[in-house]
């Protein structure tokens, strides 16, 4: 299946599930609109659309960095700028541990500055949700986990 945000196909196993907010959220009543961390479990074609929806929002009120961590292939320049994301609000990191992988998305959702993470990883725990959650609602900020199965790399 090939995905649009990025420049190769797309190798991932076929995903369960849908978007849905972190289990462990607090009453949603408690964050506002459009902010705390999502699990997109089944990634394909539509969830791409409403991800880069999302994104498009974000740059477009300039409401900081989007920050992409592991995505499993180079970003599309041309693709986010067609969905209205604005490429120079875009960093992306790759390499980064699963064990440090949290304590990275914490501290980038907490910080302020970031506007949207996206990253690419295996499904946190209810731990994990309950900490990424707590720091998106400190931030300000959107969290999106485009989860995978863990595993030998889908990209050799």
């Amino acid at each position: 299946m090939a995905t649009i945000i990025l420049t190769h196909p797309n190798t991932f196993d076929v995903l369960s599930g849908s978007w849905q907010q972190a289990q462990t959220m607090p009453d949603p009543v408690s964050l506002p609109i459009g902010k705390g961390v999502s699990l997109i479990e089944r990634w394909n074609s539509r969830q791409q659309s409403r991800l880069l929806a999302e994104l498009s929002t974000i740059s477009r009120q300039g409401r900081g960095w989007i920050l992409m961590v592991n995505p499993p292939a180079p970003l599309s320049k041309q693709a986010l700028q067609l969905a209205g994301v604005a490429p120079y609000r875009v960093l992306s990191i790759q390499g980064i541990p699963q064990g440090a992988n949290q304590s990275l998305m914490e501290r980038a959702l907490a910080q302020g500055s970031i506007g949207a993470l996206v990253s690419w990883q295996a499904k946190p725990g209810l731990h994990q949700q309950v900490c990424l959650q707590e720091a998106a609602r400190r931030g300000n900020c959107r969290g999106f986990i485009i989860t995978v199965q863990s595993g030998p790399s889908a990209l050799h």
